[in-house]
């Protein structure tokens, strides 16, 4: 059965055989070295930084569209109300056990 599609196999450790499927790839990754670099975070930190960097990538314009990939998608426009800096601290105010509906409250518990 004829596609149309060429099948034009690479060769393995040679991305810039094929520069159109890896040039977001590389995009991607310039954007999570600079994200752990920046915040002196080590490598086990990849997936996060990664998971930031396409939410950025997102919601930044495209010249194609001329508009962002985010707006395209969902027809909504981005916000800034999400927008976290990558590798801030973090507070954790609740810990231990959460109170449960019917449990009693006090002022002392959510200390």
């Amino acid at each position: 059965m004829n596609t149309g599609y060429i099948l034009e196999p690479t060769a393995s450790g040679a991305p810039f055989q094929n520069g159109m499927a890896e040039h977001p790839n590389q995009t991607l990754a310039v954007m999570v070295r600079c994200l752990l670099h920046s915040t002196n975070l080590g490598p086990e930190y990849w997936s996060f930084a990664l998971v930031h960097a396409v939410y950025l990538k997102n919601r930044l314009p495209h010249a194609s569209t001329n508009t962002n990939p985010y707006y395209v998608y969902t027809g909504h426009k981005p916000t800034a109300i999400y927008l976290r800096i990558f590798g801030c601290p973090v507070v954790v105010t609740n810990l231990g056990k959460r109170p449960t509906k019917l449990d009693t409250w006090t002022p002392l518990q959510g200390a």
